[in-house]
């Protein structure tokens, strides 16, 4: 692996577009959205965005004809080269900040706020087609409930911290035989007794139909609830919605990195894996581009640090872990996992792998980078061979600031481009 170009004015999470082999990428310090070459790292500015305080990892869902990106409580959209007559438009205002990636799907964009409303939007003119489905109208009662609100959230014991408010969906929805997923964060109650829950739900895109849940799906073993954030984005295969936790901005309380694996069917939890579990802490599943599936539904997902470090033996923090395709009940050990020889000092310095997830690079191999600045190629195989150390490839200094959301690859310029923070870097592999 080696260094490509460098674009240092550009520092959001970048999505691939490889029909075209264009990256699009938001420039937070702008407000704007960009179009780049792939291969020369040129840039083209497609038009501007409005971010709030909640929108820290914007990423940019691409399809062949539209690119939609959230921007403050609307959707956005721009057209692609390959529809050049398109007309880009933004939505009506929503009920909340769009943090979660809008989900297209046919002739419909699935948004979700976090008041934990969910809306359709059409695709052609952005106009509102369904919703929102929120649990507090007529219509839609079946929906989340109220959102976690961080007034109410810092009367609970541990969590005197966040960067969310409301608390509501955060995570990208995913799409798995026809139903659009999505997980909510919802208030059970306004006393300093009452602790929110963790919801899914299955939405029919096309009428918005609600079609799963809500369904909580915070572990039993999940104590306490206040202090996890489901911001990760949602994978789904082998009838499995996979959802990552972790703690909230600022690291209060006790909490563990967790990913659950729920029963599509009717919301049940078929396995769990816990990370760092007790007397450890931390250990967060939150890169914002969530866990990965292969082809044999192994799920991968990166972990952030820890505290407390064991003696001996490993936590699974700051590392890559396979959950496995066939894992049942409450674990606490991965099929597989991946950590750098340097894991325990990445812990002290908070400068974890985990603030990025896995991006896949070929059937056989995927590859990682965070905050820790240097760049790892795993095989699926076995992540960190026998003694879980040995990557397949390494690059150190690939990224002299830190990596959050999204990295792409692009099988055109076998590449992967890293949302680092100091400017989107393209990785070559070879």
């Amino acid at each position: 692996m080696h260094v490509g170009w460098q674009m240092s004015n550009i520092n959001g999470p970048v999505a691939a577009d490889p029909a075209e082999n264009l990256l699009w990428a938001v420039n937070k310090g702008a407000d704007q959205l960009d179009e780049l070459n792939a291969t020369s790292g040129a840039v083209t500015t497609r038009g501007s965005i409005s971010l709030d305080s909640n929108q820290h990892f914007p990423t940019p869902a691409v399809t062949p004809n539209w690119v939609f990106v959230e921007s403050s409580n609307h959707v956005a959209a721009f057209s692609t080269p390959a529809a050049p007559t398109t007309t880009s438009w933004v939505s009506t205002a929503l009920d909340g900040s769009v943090v979660s990636r809008p989900l297209p799907v046919n002739s419909i964009v699935v948004v979700a706020t976090e008041n934990d409303s969910l809306y359709g939007l059409n695709v052609a003119d952005g106009t509102i087609a369904w919703g929102p489905i929120n649990g507090t109208t007529t219509a839609a009662a079946a929906g989340f409930g109220p959102p976690e609100t961080l007034a109410h959230l810092h009367t609970l014991p541990q969590s005197s911290c966040g960067d969310l408010d409301p608390l509501g969906v955060t995570s990208n929805l995913v799409l798995d035989n026809g139903v659009a997923y999505a997980v909510g964060e919802v208030q059970t109650g306004t006393t300093n007794t009452d602790f929110p829950v963790h919801k899914l739900i299955g939405i029919n895109p096309a009428t918005g139909a609600v079609t799963l849940g809500p369904h909580v799906v915070d572990p039993s073993t999940m104590n306490p609830t206040q202090t996890e954030q489901q911001r990760a984005g949602l994978v789904a295969t082998n009838n499995r919605v996979y959802i990552g936790f972790g703690g909230l901005a600022g690291d209060c309380g006790t909490y563990h990195g967790w990913l659950v694996a729920a029963n599509e069917s009717d919301g049940s939890i078929a396995a769990d894996l816990e990370i760092a579990p007790a007397p450890a802490n931390a250990a967060a599943i939150w890169g914002t581009s969530g866990p990965i599936a292969d082809s044999s539904h192994n799920v991968y997902a990166s972990t952030g640090n820890a505290f407390n470090d064991p003696s001996s033996g490993t936590d699974y923090s700051d590392a890559v872990v396979n959950m496995g395709a066939s894992m049942s009940g409450h674990n606490t050990v991965p099929t597989d996992f991946f950590q750098p020889t340097e894991w325990k000092t990445d812990n002290n310095n908070d400068a974890d792998l985990g603030s990025a997830g896995p991006a896949f690079v070929s059937s056989t191999q995927l590859f990682i980078l965070g905050k820790q600045h240097n760049a790892f190629l795993l095989n699926l195989s076995s992540l960190g061979g026998s003694n879980h150390e040995t990557p397949a490839a390494r690059l150190n200094g690939a990224c002299s600031g830190e990596v959050f959301g999204q990295n792409a690859f692009l099988s055109s310029t076998n590449a992967v481009y890293i949302a680092c923070s100091n400017g989107i870097t393209q990785i070559l592999l070879s």
